[in-house]
């Protein structure tokens, strides 16, 4: 049978309510307590970029989930559509390691890190362009590790690292939020991974539906990546994936209604996961 996630195109969103541009102050919230959404940026970006980047989201996602944002370990030129808008801002970093010289290790290490760092529960990646490759190569090492706490290894040919988690813990990440990404994901257990500079690595059936966690995929019609993106979400299993298509370029939307939809998703999500009810209403108020 052929793969058919949820196909949901722009003509269906609603007139616009709002002007556009309209900015919301971000709600309080208790770091403590708010549950956490990992986000991993582009290529060639960085962690205060993508928070810029990701303004809109936040603001329609507080007081539900706070977002938490991670520089990439490696130094990377700016990536498209960085200059003239955040010229300046470097340094600039990725994800994908390109060269033996590239210590994963470090990468490792990094996101150990700032998984340990105090507050409210991990329940969610959120990335975009590479990053979006980072967050389902995590999501399908979570699988892993689940699998080896169950006493299997779905890889046994592949080195494993250990969990992310303090103590050696898996991720419990719930859902995911996959921007404008292309296949293959990055797998934190290789030496030199992800896409390769200047070549498209085809399609391998062995990672059709490695990731089991319900996920959202935000496609731009016009972007130079769309048709691996749509490689990307094959990636996660078949009823699982949600797929949001938008007639835009190679960037997060705007639009408040385009964000909305991409609320309303996440919160379905994370009601179907069993997410905290009170959290899960913003999504019936918008349905």
């Amino acid at each position: 049978m052929a793969y058919t996630p949820t196909y949901t195109p722009t003509s269906s969103l609603p007139p616009s309510r709002f002007p556009s541009g309209r900015s919301t102050p971000i709600a309080q919230m208790d770091p403590s307590t708010t549950p956490r959404i990992l986000c991993f940026h582009g290529g060639g970006t960085s962690a205060q970029i993508f928070q810029i980047q990701t303004v809109r989201l936040a603001r329609l996602f507080a007081p539900h989930f706070r977002l938490e944002f991670i520089d990439g370990p490696f130094v990377a030129p700016p990536g498209p559509g960085v200059h003239p808008f955040f010229e300046g801002m470097g340094p600039y970093y990725r994800w994908a390691r390109r060269a033996p010289t590239d210590n994963g290790t470090l990468l490792r290490e990094r996101i150990r890190a700032k998984l340990a760092e105090p507050g409210g529960e991990w329940v969610g990646v959120l990335g975009f362009s590479q990053g979006s490759a980072m967050s389902v190569g995590m999501l399908v090492e979570q699988e892993r590790g689940e699998a080896r706490a169950r006493g299997e290894d779905p890889e046994p040919g592949r080195e494993w690292f250990g969990g992310l988690m303090p103590g050696g813990g898996h991720t419990g990440f719930k859902f995911g939020v996959i921007c404008h990404g292309g296949f293959p994901p990055i797998r934190l257990s290789e030496g030199t991974t992800g896409q390769p500079e200047g070549v498209e690595l085809p399609w391998d059936e062995a990672w059709r539906g490695l990731v089991g966690v319900p996920t959202v995929h935000v496609h731009g019609l016009r972007d130079f990546v769309l048709e691996r993106s749509r490689m990307l979400i094959q990636v996660c299993r078949e009823g699982t994936a949600r797929r949001l298509e938008f007639d835009i370029e190679h960037r997060l939307p705007v639009e408040l209604e385009q964000n909305e939809l991409i609320k309303r998703h996440v919160m379905e999500m994370w009601r179907e996961v069993g997410g905290d009810a009170a959290v899960a209403e913003g999504a019936t108020a918008m349905s």
